[in-house]
């Protein structure tokens, strides 16, 4: 029986949306994470909305793995979306960690389902686009 990698979809010009199923694993955060990395090259910032739902753990690589890839990424803002309390832990220990050995600006929150994600995703597309638009002037 073959494992899952999970699902990514982007929507230009700057969304990602991935689904992690069962134990994140270094293929798997490697598989999706790149994605993102490549679809995002040379933007000023890219949003993540990131399924937690099926989602049961994360190696050890899967962390290093993923803080790797995230150095690749322009400033990122992840809204995590649905899990259990347990699953909840296990995203805050991985996005903790990425934000430490990833680098770079990175902010993100938990939501229960898309609605709630994409009203904050909004807000922090109208502050980065402020601060562009600030920085261009």
């Amino acid at each position: 029986m073959s494992e899952s990698l999970g699902e990514f979809r982007w929507e230009p010009p700057c969304h990602a949306t991935i689904s992690f199923d069962g134990t994140i694993t270094e293929d798997q955060a490697r598989y999706l994470l790149q994605q993102t990395a490549d679809h995002s090259a040379g933007l000023p910032y890219v949003l993540m909305t990131v399924d937690i739902s099926r989602m049961d753990k994360a190696t050890p690589e899967s962390r290093r793995v993923s803080a790797q890839i995230m150095k690749q990424m322009p400033p990122r803002v992840i809204a995590v979306i649905g899990g259990t309390f347990s699953q909840r832990i296990v995203s805050k220990l991985v996005l903790k960690a990425t934000e430490i050995l990833g680098g770079g600006l990175q902010a993100s929150a938990f939501f229960r389902d898309e609605d709630e994600a994409k009203v904050w995703l909004d807000e922090q597309t109208r502050i980065f686009e402020s601060t562009l638009h600030r920085d261009d002037g």
